[in-house]
């Protein structure tokens, strides 16, 4: 593959496991200017971040060299847009010192492409978004995980009454978990909702029920929940997000 098509998948994959909201990456992309000349950008992408659109143009430079001259008509592009983008270089050869001082000025990121240290980083990034993070706020759902006696750190168990827990308040949750020990509250984000999906699907975990929000509960100590299948919770809960 080439270092353009790597890259790529490498954002593909980035805008997958974070759940950016409304991701378009693009290859090939062309833009005409504010001088009205026509730019053919390697590297196209965009997301919604804060309400703000955020753009980025990335320029491949493949088995050569980055000269001063490369960023130099990089920059021109970036200044010749109607909009404000976020410039990146990506290169698998060499840079030159001129190459960098001039990028670093014109705040252009120079970022060297290794296929092995992307793999080893995409490993590591997919193995933690396997379990729930204290940081993650539930979109939309909250569970209960087990945690240890001693830091307190989740164990990787999740905690079922007869299924998995998924709360769409995080505050009914930890009202559940107040009179528990060793239990706590995280969110399940849109990525691993998807693995938990997957994983019920081929019959890898234990069923998934919904509770039922706090003014349908008895208040007798009987958590009333319902079943929820694969194909409802991805037809109702997950984004339909396309890159």
């Amino acid at each position: 593959m080439s270092l353009k098509d790597n890259v790529v998948l490498m954002y593909r994959s980035y805008f997958q496991s974070e759940g950016f909201y409304r991701p378009k990456i693009i290859k090939d992309f062309e833009i005409i200017g504010k001088t009205h000349k026509k730019h053919m950008i390697d590297i196209y992408f965009e997301f919604i971040q804060m309400n703000n659109l955020e753009r980025t143009i990335i320029r491949i430079v493949e088995n050569k060299e980055v000269t001063e001259n490369i960023v130099w008509n990089f920059s021109n592009v970036l200044k010749d847009l109607h909009f404000f983008a976020k410039g990146i270089i990506y290169y698998n050869n060499s840079v030159s010192k001129e190459a960098v001082k001039f990028a670093n000025t014109n705040q252009i990121a120079l970022i060297k492409f290794d296929i092995e240290t992307e793999i080893r980083k995409s490993a590591i990034h997919t193995l933690q978004n396997l379990l729930p993070n204290e940081d993650i706020v539930g979109d939309p759902f909250w569970t209960i995980m087990e945690i240890t006696k001693e830091d307190e750190k989740n164990t990787g168990s999740y905690y079922i009454e007869g299924a998995i827990l998924l709360f769409l308040s995080k505050k009914q949750a930890d009202k559940y978990c107040e009179k528990k020990k060793n239990l706590r509250v995280f969110g399940i984000s849109q990525n691993l909702l998807k693995i938990l999906i997957g994983f019920r699907e081929k019959d890898m975990s234990p069923d998934i029920a919904l509770v039922l929000p706090e003014f349908e509960q008895t208040g007798k100590g009987i958590l009333l929940k319902e079943p929820i299948t694969p194909d409802i919770l991805r037809k109702m809960y997950v984004r339909k997000d396309k890159l």
